[in-house]
This record gives structure tokens, sequence and C-alpha cells, in this order.
């Protein structure tokens, strides 16, 4: 199973999923793995961090950092931790509506203000809970494929610019000969592009 249906099966399974315990910990899980694939994917192939091995808030505060995903996911990234936590240690443990309004509260502003005015999160809070996993995971989402998008426009660029040079029409500046070496050791390495 590739990303995209793995994500839509994850997705599938949030909508149908009520139980506030399952959808803390499979939430969690698919937003885990969402949060290392970032990493992974800022990080590139050659990286020598066992991402996996690191707690959960320092890869939010690491992902942050390294612009993997968009930093006003920051607090609803540590929030849902929270909540993870929670119930993974607490026995009694539950979500309810002031549960779910901090949750909300924990997006960023505008989103939290329409999500705020389309439910009743008093009374509606495993729906809440559930569209806030959807929201993040759906927007890590587009993180990671906009990453990738501009990684393709760059090699094209490049592709451009040594053909350009081949064939005599461009100039072949320092930069450029450093940007060209670079492109071909991570040809050599990574054997695309």
């Amino acid at each position: 199973m590739n990303e995209v249906e793995s994500g839509e099966v994850f997705l599938a399974e949030i909508d149908r999923t009520t139980d506030t315990f399952t959808l803390t910990i499979r939430g969690h899980q698919g937003v885990d793995e969402l949060l290392t694939l970032a990493l992974t994917e800022v990080l590139g192939q050659e990286h020598n961090v066992e991402i996996g091995a690191l707690r959960f808030p320092l890869r939010v505060e690491l992902g942050v950092a390294l612009g993997a995903f968009p930093p006003d996911l920051r607090r609803v990234l540590l929030e849902l931790n929270r909540i993870r936590n929670r119930f993974a240690h607490e026995r009694s443990a539950t979500f309810e509506g002031a549960d779910a309004a901090q949750l909300v509260a924990s997006l960023p502003d505008g989103i939290a203000q329409h999500l705020q005015t389309q439910l009743d999160i008093s009374t509606e809070a495993a729906t809440a809970f559930a569209t806030v996993i959807v929201l993040v995971y759906l927007t890590m989402q587009r993180a990671i494929t906009s990453r990738r998008d501009a990684q393709v426009e760059i090699a094209l660029a490049l592709d451009v610019a040594r053909r350009r040079i081949a064939s005599g029409r461009a100039p072949m500046t320092a930069r450029a000969e450093e940007l060209l070496k670079e492109s071909r050791g991570r040809r050599a390495t990574e054997g695309r592009l």
C-alpha cells in the first residue's frame, strides 16, 4: 500500500471512529508517522538520526526548526501528544467538551474560530477531536507534498541549466558549477533526478 492509499485508509478509520480512546491512539499514531516522514524528507535519506527514537515533542520542535511543516501546527501537535499521554497512562481518562475546547483552541487562530462556529464543541467532543486529527493530518500531508514538489521543480531547473551550459548558451558561474556538482553527487547517491 502506498502513502496515498494508507492515508485514505487512516482518514476513513478516523471518520468512522467515535470512541475517544481509539481516536486518541490511532489519531496520534497517524500524525506521528507523518511527523517522522516529514522529518525524514527534510533531513534526506542520508541522515544519521534515528528519528523514531526521538520523543514526540522533540520531533515537533525539530520539525518546526527545520521547516518540515507549518510552525503554527506546533501547539496542536503538542496538545494531541498531551491527550495521547493522558489516555495511555490514566485508566479513567475521558475526552469531554472542555478537552475538545482546549484542543480546538490549540489550532491556528482562523481555523480554531471557524471550527468553533461549525460545531457545538461542548456536546460534540468526539467529532471535534476527529476533525482536528484530520485537519492536522491533511496539513502535514500537504507540507510533505509541497516539499517534494519543490524538489522536483529544483531538479527541473537544474536540468535546464545543465542543458543551457552544455550547449554554450549560458556562462558557467562558480555557484552554477557548485550546484551542478551537488546535483551530480545527489543523483549518484539517490539514483534519481
